[in-house]
């Protein structure tokens, strides 16, 4: 096994591990169905502003796995379009679903994406 191989598969073994760092969120794609995938969620994590650097949109942003199997790839992302419900701690599924906005980073393990 490759060293590059091996990150990969950590990083669903342990950073996206239900009983250290990940939640749980149903990706709901803009076309119809869902599914629950686990996630990394900052709350404070990403940000848009205006030209003199002023915040007029706060969002959060979360890491999921790039494969089908256990994540979304991030060729199949639709910003705009895409929605995720939060878990909450007492497992219920959050009432509001927040929108998929941008793909702040991706590589060959993860993709990093903001929500409203």
């Amino acid at each position: 096994m490759t060293l590059r191989q091996t990150i990969i598969d950590d990083v669903s073994a342990i950073f996206l591990n239900l009983d250290d760092f990940a939640e749980t969120i149903i990706y709901h794609r803009r076309g119809g169905g869902s599914k629950m995938i686990k996630v990394i969620i900052d709350w404070d994590g990403y940000s848009f502003f205006d030209p003199a650097g002023n915040v007029v949109m706060a969002t959060g942003r979360f890491i999921m796995d790039n494969a089908c199997d256990t994540g979304v790839q991030a060729a199949d992302v639709d910003t705009g379009g895409d929605e995720i419900s939060v878990i909450q701690e007492n497992g219920q599924v959050a009432a509001e679903r927040r929108t998929v906005l941008k793909i702040i980073h991706q590589d060959l393990g993860t993709v990093d994406i903001a929500f409203l």
